[in-house]
């Protein structure tokens, strides 16, 4: 599922760089977009019904965090995606004891970027 969202995000940034801002408004780019937060979907969901949090925390959330939270930061605007926040949400209440020394660099990189496009 991490290689869909890769894929896809790589789609969605290439696409908005070579059309420019207006880019993000056509079609193409929101069916991409789609496709990215459907895969945020279905990667919280999983991550919340889990039941071995101990070892998929290890396994999966720190590789799958690294890129999420960079895509999200190096995003336009327009290419990020709300779900990342709740998907974020959701890996720190389900998997607090292992994500602990991670919640300083999430926050960094999710809220400084959401208070820049607030402004």
């Amino acid at each position: 599922m991490l290689n869909v969202y890769r894929m896809y995000s790589e789609l969605v940034s290439a696409s908005i760089t070579d059309g420019g801002p207006y880019a993000s408004k056509t079609s193409f780019v929101k069916l991409l977009r789609s496709v990215k937060r459907e895969t945020l979907k279905l990667i919280e969901t999983f991550l919340d019904k889990a039941e071995d949090q101990l070892h998929i925390g290890k396994q999966f959330v720190s590789p799958m965090m690294e890129y999420v939270l960079a895509d999200y930061a190096r995003n336009v605007p327009d290419a990020r995606e709300s779900e990342v926040l709740s998907l974020f949400a959701t890996i720190i209440n389900k998997y607090k004891a292992t994500m602990l020394d991670d919640v300083p660099n999430i926050f960094e990189a999710v809220f400084q970027c959401t208070l820049e496009d607030l402004k």
